[in-house]
């Protein structure tokens, strides 16, 4: 089941570094090629809901975010940006 609905706010044209989020309001997987980064997320106001240096296992991290359902989220990794929102 995916319950985030995303795109890529900028396009990168190497396709190993570009950002992916799955998940539901609990938790997020990030699918980002790194061994280790600051995670961001930001509601459209501005606000920032989660800020943490994020270890990535393969590539792969998990986080769990205190997220609203219906809310448009803007998730940073490094120098990737994607807009999602939690169904």
């Amino acid at each position: 089941h995916r319950d985030l609905h995303s795109f890529p706010t900028r396009r990168s044209s190497d396709l190993e570094k570009s950002l992916q989020v799955y998940g539901n309001q609990q938790a997020l997987t990030l699918l980002f090629a790194t061994a280790a980064a600051e995670v961001t997320i930001s509601d459209l106001s501005g606000k920032t809901v989660f800020n943490r240096q994020v270890l990535f296992e393969d590539g792969q991290a998990n986080i769990a975010p205190d997220l609203k359902t219906g809310t448009v989220y803007l998730i940073r990794v490094a120098d990737e940006v994607v807009k999602f929102t939690v169904k």
